[in-house]
């Protein structure tokens, strides 16, 4: 490619692209890394109930954060992203104020409990609870060893 100009572009893409203006220009788009590359992913049963983009816009408003942000992080377009935005604010999961020439989002109080989980939800189903007799709480249909007594 003597004599020819290559660039490397990074952008906020899953792939690789390849692109050229004949006969001496030529472009490589790449994902982009380091700060604005997202690690944080959300939790299933969050990602079920909204979705897996909006779930992701709903954690990484946990601070207040610009649509521009949210574009540069998540790598979905603009018009994507305030239409997520527009749901989670309505549906009271986010609030919104302007700062100058930006509008700012966070989660709001509802928004915090829905991305976090209650510690009773986590561990598994029936492990905490225990009966009033301090034994594990067992359902009396379907315990086999159990007799009926009259009045029961």
């Amino acid at each position: 490619m003597r004599g020819r100009d290559l660039m490397f572009i990074a952008a906020h893409t899953n792939r690789v692209n390849v692109s050229w203006r004949k006969p001496d220009r030529f472009a490589l788009t790449y994902p982009v890394t380091g700060i604005f590359a997202g690690t944080e992913t959300p939790d299933e049963p969050l990602v079920e109930l909204l979705g897996r983009n909006r779930a992701r816009i709903l954690v990484e408003a946990a601070g207040p954060v610009s649509t521009t942000l949210l574009v540069a992080t998540t790598g979905l377009s603009l018009a994507t992203v305030s239409d997520h935005l527009r749901v989670l604010t309505g549906a009271g999961l986010l609030e919104r104020r302007r700062s100058g020439r930006s509008v700012l989002y966070w989660q709001s109080d509802t928004g915090r409990r829905v991305v976090r989980r209650p510690a009773s939800n986590q561990s598994e189903p029936g492990s905490s609870r225990r009966a009033a007799s301090g034994s594990p709480a067992r359902s009396r249909a379907a315990d086999p060893t159990r007799t009926s007594r009259p009045g029961e």
